[in-house]
């Protein structure tokens, strides 16, 4: 990781970009007025940042891929036009990423961070991964088998509306880290599995597309 701090980064990225994409956020304003994306803070200011950070990095649309098991199709039909590409099945976070990787995970519950970190429990995937989400030194225990492999840098929320950014770090995970482990580390844990009305993770079976 570069020495220049991630805040400044983050900066950069949110003064050159911003303007631009909720503006073409706003353009879309008759399709929008049916979805969260306008109706609620929080869900338009996520989008902005996602498409912010895809048009800084370059990322193609058919790398920018998105889902949530509560997208509207109305919604699904506004992320295909800013050339998102929509993943088709509740993978309930179970993702295996295999090449550098940026994902945006804000708010997430610990059920969907626990069973993307269980899809990549192996050092040449998490490598391979930049996770922007929720503070992980905040919401997991000492006990936590993944504290000891990443390495968390705060993002200071200075965002006009205090609850949409908040308590967001970036998480990477440095290879010199992944190398010091206890034999046994990198065997594959269980799959996890959680009870119908947990509240943190909609699950495949009661939400298919």
């Amino acid at each position: 990781m570069p020495q220049k701090g991630v805040q400044d980064r983050v900066d950069v990225i949110v003064d050159s970009d911003r303007h631009r994409v909720t503006k073409r956020i706003r353009d879309c304003r008759t399709e929008l007025e049916a979805s969260d994306f306008y109706r609620k803070l929080l869900a338009r200011y996520q989008l902005s940042l996602v498409l912010a950070l895809r048009d800084h990095l370059q990322v193609s649309p058919e790398h920018c891929q998105v889902y949530d098991p509560q997208f509207t199709e109305t919604e699904k039909l506004i992320l295909q036009e800013f050339d998102c590409t929509l993943i088709r099945r509740n993978e309930e976070g179970k993702r295996r990423c295999e090449r550098p990787t940026l994902v945006v995970m804000p708010h997430c519950g610990k059920a969907l961070f626990n069973n993307f970190l269980w899809a990549n429990w192996r050092p040449q995937s998490l490598q391979q991964l930049i996770i922007i989400g929720n503070s992980f030194s905040n919401m997991l225990d000492s006990s936590s088998k993944i504290l000891p492999f990443v390495k968390e840098e705060a993002v200071q929320n200075t965002f006009t509306y205090t609850d949409i950014f908040n308590d967001l770090s970036v998480h990477w995970f440095p290879l010199e880290n992944l190398q010091r482990v206890a034999p046994g580390t990198w065997t594959q844990p269980d799959e996890p599995v959680y009870l119908e009305d947990d509240l943190e993770i909609i699950q495949d079976s009661l939400n298919k597309l």
